[in-house]
């Protein structure tokens, strides 16, 4: 499922450093307050902003677990009591 998800660029802000401005969560001092940017919604990967973005698997890890299944293993081999994310039709 990860190989499915991509990050986006909302385009309400201008882009910092990821990670490091000063108008990201947590330091930025309230929603809607960093430079407006105005820009469509994109795909990360069409961003030509100078910064340097994570691939979406180094980011986050999608796992799809059905309901009834008491416990999961994750990649490492190691079963846990609950998924941390369930998704379900």
């Amino acid at each position: 499922m990860t190989g499915q998800v991509a990050l986006w660029d909302a385009g309400t802000e201008r882009n910092e450093a990821p990670g490091a401005g000063p108008n990201q969560a947590p330091r930025q001092s309230g929603p809607n307050t960093g430079p407006e940017e105005d820009a469509p919604v994109r795909r990360i990967e069409d961003v030509d902003d100078g910064y340097e973005y994570p691939d979406v698997s180094d980011s986050i890890q999608v796992l799809v677990v059905p309901e009834d299944a008491g416990g999961v293993t994750t990649d490492d081999g190691e079963t846990t009591e609950e998924a941390e994310t369930t998704a379900t039709e």
